[in-house]
């Protein structure tokens, strides 16, 4: 099962993106193109493959006139502890 981080859609009567740009965990900005969607267009980024662990991501609208204000966003993956205590059990 993939994972996505998505924004509301911006509607199609506002200006639209070109691109989103992420930063996550302090590592080098990249952009992400707009999902087209009904009536807008959204950010969509898979992030199914990260690391375990808590990661700190900021999220920027861009067009060709520059970029909105930067918009933090944490979130965590984790998975869940093994199962102990495994036996038969007589019913």
């Amino acid at each position: 099962m993939a994972v996505y981080v998505v924004s509301d859609p911006v509607p199609s009567t506002g200006i639209q993106p070109t691109a989103y740009t992420l930063t996550m965990d302090a590592g080098a900005a990249f952009d992400v193109a707009p999902q087209s969607v009904t009536g807008g267009v959204r950010l969509r980024y898979d992030v199914t493959g990260v690391t375990n662990g808590t990661h700190n991501m900021t999220v920027k609208a861009k067009n060709m006139w520059g970029s909105s204000a930067s918009v933090p966003f944490t979130f965590a993956k984790t998975v869940p502890i093994a199962v102990s205590g495994i036996a038969l059990e007589e019913s």
